[in-house]
């Protein structure tokens, strides 16, 4: 185990040099500036939020001013895994930068040892959620596609989940279009081709866009965060939340504002230790506990 974790690590540092050179260019081409505190105020008189199931997908009218201009600011998570302690830190955070409404990208379980109490706090938060592959690998119990290390992971996952837990899994849907007063945005776990494709940051582009007939895309999967602006919108990728892969162990995430457009990725720190421990304690494979310190 030991040899393959080192031989993963290798490639991880392979990639995470072409992920750097790629992230630094996004970044170079997009505006590092916050929201207005005006601009805080106004969504905060955003209260009611309607939601309509269309063709699979969830359809949310996410803010209603009236006479004022839908004007909002979301939090984007992604890829929590299970990481109990990272998602009470982001939600720390997000609290903190004054948006009101969270989003996820996918992949609640997985990986990490508190599948039913992430589950509770997403519930008790009334956070959105679509589903990941592993989530739905969690429902059906079938892994034939994942390492073996993943499929230990699903199948402790299942041994543990409470029905509730389960049914909440079976409930989230494939992808979620949301629509504020000038944006529409699209929250997908892979692609709008695939949900279970990996888009990295040298595979994001303006198409990505025209496909999920959408302003700004949102994505997850990769555990790798970026955003790309361009003339036709955003395309963004939340990282993740439980378990980030792009040498940064801190758990990510993303504050967007669709109608400027403007996102920005970020990084809060937890108590990655703990998680290792128990991790280790509850009998999930070493090599998802070592990970978890190094951030690939």
């Amino acid at each position: 185990m030991a040899n393959s974790f080192a031989t993963s690590l290798s490639r991880a540092t392979e990639k995470r040099g072409m992920l750097q050179s790629s992230s630094t260019m996004t970044e170079a081409s997009f505006p590092r500036k916050r929201p207005s505190l005006v601009r805080k105020v106004l969504f905060r008189t955003c209260r009611h939020v309607s939601i309509q199931l269309k063709t699979g997908a969830e359809h949310i009218n996410a803010c209603d001013h009236g006479p004022e201009r839908g004007i909002i600011l979301l939090a984007i998570i992604s890829d929590i895994h299970a990481n109990l302690p990272a998602l009470e830190v982001v939600l720390e955070a997000v609290e903190a930068s004054g948006s009101e409404a969270v989003v996820h990208a996918g992949d609640v379980v997985g990986y990490n040892s508190f599948p039913n109490e992430v589950i509770g706090l997403l519930k008790s938060r009334r956070i959105r959620s679509i589903r990941g592959n592993h989530d739905r690998a969690v429902v059906s119990g079938n892994t034939s596609w994942f390492n073996p290390y993943a499929a230990r992971a699903v199948e402790w996952t299942r041994e543990q989940l409470t029905e509730t837990s389960l049914e909440y899994l079976r409930s989230l849907p494939p992808h979620l279009v949301m629509e504020t007063g000038e944006a529409t945005i699209r929250i997908v776990h892979g692609s709008p081709r695939d949900e279970d494709e990996y888009v990295f940051p040298q595979q994001a582009s303006p198409l990505l866009l025209d496909e999920g007939e959408c302003d700004v895309l949102v994505m997850g999967h990769t555990h790798v965060p970026f955003v790309l602006r361009t003339a036709r919108g955003l395309v963004v990728n939340a990282g993740s939340v439980g378990q980030p892969r792009d040498g940064d162990p801190r758990a990510a995430w993303v504050l967007l504002d669709p109608e400027e457009p403007w996102a920005e990725v970020q990084r809060v720190t937890y108590d990655v230790t703990s998680v290792y421990d128990e991790v280790l304690r509850v009998g999930l494979p070493e090599m998802l506990a070592d990970r978890l310190l190094v951030g690939r």
